[in-house]
């Protein structure tokens, strides 16, 4: 303002309006660090889907002494679907669904601190079957640690 023009009025609306000035732009240089901090930052959540391999237990309760690893040198005895289990005459409390987390060439680390898995069961059936009612299905989940990463 030139100094003519001055008054007390306009004097005080002028450092009122500083003020508010000063104080808008505290909070525009907190939501412009807040944006760039989303930018930058991982997605909350990946989904991986994993498929089970289906496994045979030929030896009744081995699964308590024996894991049923999918894949590498000591892997499980396979069966590709339900319909080559009926020639070979497995039973299906002698199937067990494995799967390894994570996929090979992967590692864990302590970065994963919450794991949550959804199963998912597609269950086929024929209709010729006897239904009996209260049928129990059995779940089991067994944790493998190769490596320990926590010093």
């Amino acid at each position: 303002f030139p100094s003519n023009q001055l008054r007390e009025g306009n004097v005080i609306d002028f450092i009122r309006n500083n003020r508010r000035v000063g104080e808008l732009r505290p909070a525009q240089t907190r939501s412009s660090v807040t944006r760039l901090r989303y930018l930058h930052a991982p997605g909350p959540t990946t989904a991986v889907s994993y498929m089970s391999v289906k496994c045979v237990d030929a030896h009744k309760n081995h699964h308590k002494t024996k894991w049923f690893v999918p894949w590498g040198p000591n892997h499980c005895d396979k069966i590709r679907d339900i319909e080559e289990a009926i020639p070979r005459e497995i039973e299906a409390n002698d199937i067990v669904f494995s799967v390894h987390i994570p996929l090979p060439h992967m590692e864990m680390s302590p970065w994963f601190q919450f794991m949550l898995f959804i199963l998912q069961l597609d269950i086929a059936f024929k209709l010729n079957n006897q239904i009996t009612m209260n049928r129990t299905s059995e779940k089991s989940l067994g944790m493998w640690q190769t490596r320990s990463y926590y010093t």
